[in-house]
């Protein structure tokens, strides 16, 4: 197993709610994955305009100043090698279709539980796997 497979993924939390911030970083940590909280969008993309680095973003799609569709967007202009998982309390289908159409690796609907993270953490690894390859 390689040094890069075998480290710790480094995981972006982008969410304006205090308590979904602390939850899930406490569950990413609990799961042995670095993570980093973010309040904005525009201080998560700022953080990696500054070279912080970052495997994937859990990225809220509802947030007053810049939603998650928008971050993901303008991240995309810059860097492509960053999975975005969506995060949502709508679990319409279209809501779905929507952040996958846009590049999301997975969307899933708050909360989040343990065993959903971490099989989402996997799909993670896999990718990045496959992105390293192509």
């Amino acid at each position: 197993m390689s040094s890069e497979s075998s480290r710790p993924l480094r995981i972006a939390i982008v969410d304006d709610e205090p308590a979904v911030r602390v939850g899930l970083t406490r569950l990413c940590t609990a799961l042995g994955l670095e993570a980093k909280a973010y309040a904005t969008g525009d201080r998560f993309l700022d953080s990696l305009l500054s070279s912080d680095v970052a495997d994937c973003v859990l990225l809220d799609m509802h947030m007053p100043e810049m939603g998650g569709i928008e971050v993901q967007r303008r991240m995309a202009k810059f860097t492509d090698s960053v999975a975005v998982v969506a995060l949502t309390a709508d679990d319409s289908p279209e809501t779905s279709v929507k952040w996958l159409t846009d590049g999301a690796l997975a969307c899933l609907r708050k909360p989040i539980g343990v065993d959903e993270l971490s099989t989402v953490m996997r799909t993670v690894r896999e990718w990045q796997g496959r992105s390293c390859v192509a």
